[in-house]
């Protein structure tokens, strides 16, 4: 099947969303309120336009952002690319100089709040590949990023400044859906 450009910008209150085939015609267009259901949208249209199954489109998707935006959004994901190598190797000096596992994480950790976690999930942590939430000492609850990216809404119901860790290697065993989290490189 051939592939759909999707091409989106922001007008100040929406994404507009254009959708031409692998010939540059144009397929179709729509709307979408926030960045994560231009995907969908997108899709339904094309499927609409094929007569294929939405999860049998392939999309090749292009935000457009004014260019002083782009910049300041790659400079970000360079940071954070950054700050991951930095996180590796520390987890290995740490590790060759004896520490344990739950030490290392420890010294490594760093928080996320309810709040944040409903609102956006681990958007601004690329790297963690779980949260452990922590209810007063009574229990510890760890939580893989796609069990927590599935079910970020139950995070609104808790104290929005509570705090979450997050983790940033295996192995570990989510508690939600009791897949293996590996170990990270």
């Amino acid at each position: 099947m051939a592939i759909f450009r999707v091409v989106a910008q922001h007008d100040g209150e929406a994404w507009a969303v254009r959708i031409e085939d692998d010939a540059g015609k144009l397929v179709g267009g729509t709307q979408a309120t926030t960045v994560d259901q231009i995907d969908a949208k997108a899709r339904n249209v094309v499927a609409g336009y094929v007569g294929a199954p939405p999860d049998r489109v392939t999309l090749a998707i292009n935000i457009q952002l004014d260019p002083a935006l782009q910049y300041r959004l790659d400079n970000l994901e360079q940071l954070r690319r950054e700050a991951d190598q930095q996180i590796h190797l520390a987890e290995h000096e740490l590790a060759d100089a004896g520490m344990s596992v739950t030490d290392i994480e420890s010294l490594l950790s760093d928080t996320v709040t309810n709040q944040e976690i409903a609102g956006h999930g681990l958007r601004r942590f690329p790297q963690a590949v779980a949260v452990r939430f922590d209810d007063r000492g009574r229990f510890a609850t760890v939580t893989c990023r796609a069990c927590l990216e599935k079910d970020r809404v139950s995070y609104a119901d808790l104290p929005p400044e509570g705090t979450n860790t997050l983790l940033f290697r295996g192995p570990l065993m989510c508690d939600v859906c009791f897949e293996d989290i590996p170990a990270r490189e």
